[in-house]
């Protein structure tokens, strides 16, 4: 395993959603994976591969917004002092969206703090 990253060394990761049965359902649906799988495949994807994820800058949004794609699947995750926020989860295969928003960047937190 690739040790972990500087830039998320120490930081709780957490989803924006709940990560319930219709996440379970979600995964399943998607890949054939517990949800429980599929979110261990996330989180060490952010540990370790964040140096893959391509920064997303937006206009008038102070923070890059990353994406990251593994196996089946690519998400979208914001870094903040003290943890990582991960957003729509996206399946590659039918670019269903788990807890689609209208807006990814109204997710994401607009404070410097």
């Amino acid at each position: 395993m690739k040790p972990i990253q500087p830039a998320i060394k120490n930081k709780l990761i957490q989803s924006i959603y709940e990560l319930n049965a219709a996440f379970d359902h979600f995964s399943q649906g998607e890949a054939g994976i517990e949800g429980d799988t599929l979110w261990g495949r996330i989180v060490a994807a952010i540990l370790t591969r964040h140096d893959e994820a391509k920064a997303l800058h937006h206009n008038n949004h102070p923070r890059p917004i990353w994406k990251l794609h593994i196996d089946d699947f690519f998400f979208y995750y914001q870094l903040l002092p003290q943890l990582v926020k991960v957003g729509d989860i996206v399946g590659t295969r039918s670019q269903a969206i788990f807890e689609p928003t209208q807006d990814l960047l109204a997710e994401f937190t607009t404070e410097l703090e």
